[in-house]
């Protein structure tokens, strides 16, 4: 063997003893990372924070995360998921894993935003986002605005309807989103009976003719634009908002217009 072939063995040599150094460092380093794994990364505390209707230990139960196991091994998208089904008034949910041994579990409540007036004496409580929060019987007494000309009594708490019910879902997001982008107040109710005419009844004596969906915030600032500055104190009529720009007013009985539900059940005559 000539000294090339020597130097060529010996490099050999040494390449498969490195490689099986950095195998055996590879095996004790995984060893080692799944022994930590195994003492120092198991669940010790679960917090729940931000939920006040559901008591901790229910919210815990459901999520399926327990003490002890290893808290990189938790699913966290599906312990969402399952609270989510589980509470109806729990809307957003997100767990976070606070290493080495906390899992937190932050549960913001949906908070009713509109109440559906149902038949025969029911009504569903929605969130902004179109959440059917809780279904109730009687008349509701919530301080918020009524919808009219919509039944989603058949829905389960915590659903967000079905196709039927997208249409009528979508116009009262946009409704609420135009009512807070310009601090509307004293909205009493919106009639979403006539789907190409939206109508609201304003400080119980101005029926607001809101036409579609294009421009509502344009729309309710005309009203008020009216009502503030060119309609006398207590107007009491109706506003035909549904020309863009435009406004047109018309003195009429308003009793006599709003919606019967309303007026039978809601309204308080002085």
């Amino acid at each position: 063997m000539n000294n090339q072939d020597e130097k060529r063995t010996l490099r050999r040599r040494r390449r498969r003893r490195f490689a099986g150094l950095t195998a055996f460092l590879l095996a004790v380093l995984s060893a080692v990372a799944v022994l930590c794994l195994a003492i120092f990364f198991k669940v010790q505390t679960i917090a729940v924070v931000g939920v006040h209707r559901y008591l901790d230990d229910d919210i815990i139960y459901v999520s399926g995360i327990q003490q002890e196991e290893n808290i990189l091994a938790i699913d966290t998208k599906a312990s969402e998921e399952q609270i989510r089904e589980a509470f109806p008034y729990v809307e957003e949910v997100k767990v976070v894993r606070m290493l080495p041994t906390t899992v937190e579990i932050r549960v913001p409540e949906s908070v009713p935003a509109l109440v559906v007036v149902g038949p025969a004496h029911s009504y569903t409580l929605l969130s902004a986002s179109g959440r059917m929060i809780e279904q109730g019987s009687g008349v509701a007494r919530e301080d918020l605005p009524l919808v009219v000309g919509a039944d989603f009594s058949a829905f389960p708490a915590g659903s967000y309807g079905d196709e039927t019910a997208e249409e009528t879902l979508t116009t009262l997001r946009y409704m609420l989103e135009a009512m807070e982008d310009t601090g509307i107040q004293n909205i009493n109710y919106i009639d979403v009976g006539d789907r190409l005419n939206t109508v609201l009844l304003y400080d119980n004596r101005v029926l607001l003719s809101m036409g579609s969906e294009k421009d509502l915030s344009g729309k309710l600032r005309r009203a008020m634009e009216l009502l503030d500055n060119q309609l006398e104190e207590n107007y009491v009529g109706r506003i035909d908002l549904s020309i863009q720009g435009r406004g047109y007013t018309e003195r009429v009985d308003v009793d006599a217009l709003m919606n019967e539900e309303y007026r039978e059940n809601y309204f308080k005559y002085e």
